[in-house]
């Protein structure tokens, strides 16, 4: 397999699973408070996301390589990026001196 096409087919399984892992975790967050137990969901989420994404990179090592994997990562930590630019609350754009003068 080319080197280019690792690198694509890394970039979008990891763009894929980024979206999957940020996507569950929100969801489990956002239980949390209604759960009778809280911990146990945290848990069960945390051990179902980390299985979803070790088995998908180990079959993207194994089809692809180790320059997918490396893509793969990339591809999570853009996603990372984009998301909490997009969530990230608009910040007060005053210097701070101004702000404690209110």
């Amino acid at each position: 397999m080319s080197i280019p096409l690792q690198i694509i087919i890394g970039i979008a399984v990891g763009l894929v699973l980024g979206e999957f892992n940020y996507s569950m975790l929100w969801l489990t967050v956002s239980r949390l408070a209604q759960s009778r137990h809280p911990g146990l969901l945290a848990m069960l989420s945390f051990f179902i996301r980390m299985a979803v994404l070790l088995v998908v990179f180990y079959f993207l090592a194994i089809k692809a390589g180790w320059l997918s994997i490396l893509a793969g990562l990339a591809g999570m930590i853009l996603v990372r990026i984009f998301l909490i630019r997009k969530f990230q609350p608009e910040s007060d754009h005053r210097p701070q001196k101004e702000i404690g003068r209110l």
